[in-house]
């Protein structure tokens, strides 16, 4: 996200002054400034903000700004949690779903490792 649709979203949901924003994150309002200069600001950055200021990401990356709900390239439907249709390339969708199961597999073999492991030291 860029600073500018940053600060404008964080004017509108906080009704807060860049100063307070700057005291809460405890930092000098030039820092923050620079900060929210930047053509894409870092997502750590963001994170932290919504965490001093007690917004979720979602509060500001709305989707007038995320249109990955809007989309549409194939004829796989789907909804997204924001409740839009979307619709993605089939070969995509197939190869996320193949990345879930290896995944999902890691996983549950990683957690009999871990039983092994608390079932051995359990023993001693």
């Amino acid at each position: 996200m860029d600073g500018k649709t940053l600060k404008e979203r964080l004017t509108r949901l906080t009704k807060l002054q860049m100063k307070i924003i700057a005291e809460k994150m405890d930092m000098s309002p030039q820092l923050l400034n620079q900060a929210l200069n930047a053509t894409d600001v870092k997502s750590g950055f963001v994170e932290h903000l919504c965490e001093v200021l007690n917004l979720s990401l979602s509060d500001l990356y709305d989707e007038s700004t995320n249109n990955v709900s809007n989309v549409h390239n194939s004829n796989l439907t789907g909804v997204n949690v924001t409740g839009k249709d979307i619709h993605i390339n089939p070969d995509a969708y197939n190869t996320l779903l193949k990345i879930v199961e290896n995944n999902q597999k890691s996983t549950e073999k990683f957690q009999e490792q871990i039983d092994r492991l608390i079932t051995l030291l359990e023993k001693k």
